[in-house]
């Protein structure tokens, strides 16, 4: 499952306020670097957010740890004076900053591994949700660093411990916490170390204030990424039920490894001699499997004998058959030679004939033109017999009229 986790961290025993910084920030010696980490990977690690100048040196961690200190105790005074926490409440905070890493399932690494572009749009993505989730507790993210060079990509990060402002609204509904509203909003001047309750392994509590929240609801915030592909994990209680053991599910101390292991190496070596016994099962269902395999082969083996003495039956017949196709096929061929033969010489003789036709229509074409010559003097000769009749015409009118006594007039008028 491609999914998520976030973690708020305890303090660890045995170790300063400084430890963290420390770490997140690879601050260490060189002889110090813890071994599970590849020292030349480590200029790969990238800061995602600081506010203001982080510590560059781990001389330099303890004031950075004591400024914010002294910053938060000026908060919680401000928060007295402005009548949000009692005035005889005493400052009670153990660390002025809490730690938590954010964490991707083997799926979603995978993922990131083979696409460069997606990784960079997570560490962005990333970067956004931790800058939402300050805002909707009321408090400050003071650094994001993308730790690169260990066996799996992580996001280390730290938040001031405290809650001083009312939670940003909009923070509230990109994360789905629009209800959670009134308990962060009582949960100002409190830790954020405190504000989140459950069996997580961090914060284990006798009772549950008003201003707390199950952590559950940390881990509903990672929907967040959801267009990325990514979400949070499968629940816990659903883990459970569907049969996977409590120490996997949980994330657990030092102390708590201690009580559980002998109890789960017990466990372990019961479902060992169980498994030994299924292997022997195995092996005598393998055995009998075996023996199943052998007689299953030798029907086969008979079977294929007799297919094979009717497959040599059919070639036999096939062979007959294809002499006599072959046979069959010369006669075609011979009498097919002699019908093309036939046809070449009616194809020669359409030939010649073709070329007549040809001759003969090309004297018709010349014949036609000299019809249309004879045609054409015709009608010349037609249009001047015509004009002769009419001149022919007028001397027979003028005829008469001479004839009659009356003299045609002359051009010039008549005579006097």
């Amino acid at each position: 499952m491609k999914s998520l986790s976030i973690r708020l961290k305890g303090r660890v025993a045995g170790k300063s306020s400084d430890f963290y910084p420390i770490h997140d920030l690879r601050l260490y010696s060189p002889e110090r670097l813890p071994k599970h980490v590849d020292p030349g990977r480590t200029k790969n690690n990238r800061i995602l957010f600081a506010l203001g100048d982080l510590p560059k040196t781990k001389e330099e961690v303890a004031n950075w740890v004591k400024t914010l200190e002294e910053e938060n105790r000026q908060l919680f005074k401000h928060l007295k004076e402005m009548g949000v926490i009692a005035k005889n409440q005493g400052y009670k905070i153990a660390r002025p900053y809490v730690g938590g890493i954010l964490t991707l399932s083997h799926e979603a690494q995978k993922d990131l591994r083979q696409n460069g572009n997606l990784f960079n749009k997570f560490l962005e993505y990333a970067t956004e949700y931790l800058q939402l989730l300050a805002k909707a507790l009321g408090t400050d993210l003071l650094y994001a660093v993308a730790h690169l060079d260990e066996t799996a990509p992580h996001v280390h990060f730290a938040f001031r411990n405290l809650s001083y402002k009312d939670p940003d609204p909009e923070a509230l509904k990109k994360l789905g916490w629009e209800d959670l509203a009134p308990k962060l909003q009582k949960a100002k001047g409190k830790a954020i170390s405190n504000l989140f309750h459950g069996d997580d392994g961090f914060n284990e509590i006798n009772g549950v204030r008003d201003y707390q929240i199950h952590f559950s609801r940390l881990q509903d915030s990672l929907e967040f990424f959801r267009p990325l592909g990514f979400g949070r994990g499968v629940r816990k209680k659903e883990r459970m039920a569907r049969g996977e053991p409590y120490w996997k599910v949980i994330n657990r101390s030092v102390r708590e490894l201690h009580e559980d292991l002998p109890k789960e190496i017990k466990l372990k070596r019961s479902e060992l001699a169980e498994l030994e016994r299924e292997v022997e099962l195995k092996k005598e269902e393998l055995e009998m499997l075996e023996r199943e395999k052998n007689r299953l082969l030798e029907e086969l083996r008979q079977t294929a004998k007799k297919e094979v003495e009717k497959f040599k039956e059919a070639l036999a017949n096939l062979s007959k058959n294809y002499e006599e196709f072959k046979e069959l096929t010369t006669i075609f061929v011979d009498r097919a030679t002699d019908e093309i033969e036939t046809l070449k010489e009616e194809v020669k003789r359409l030939k010649e004939e073709n070329e007549t036709l040809r001759k003969e229509t090309e004297s018709l074409k010349n014949e036609l033109l000299k019809a249309k010559e004879t045609e054409k003097k015709l009608k010349g000769l037609e249009k001047a017999f015509l004009e002769e009749i009419a001149q022919v015409k007028v001397l027979k009118k003028k005829l008469i009229e001479f004839m009659q006594g009356n003299e045609p007039e002359s051009d010039l008028g008549p005579r006097r």
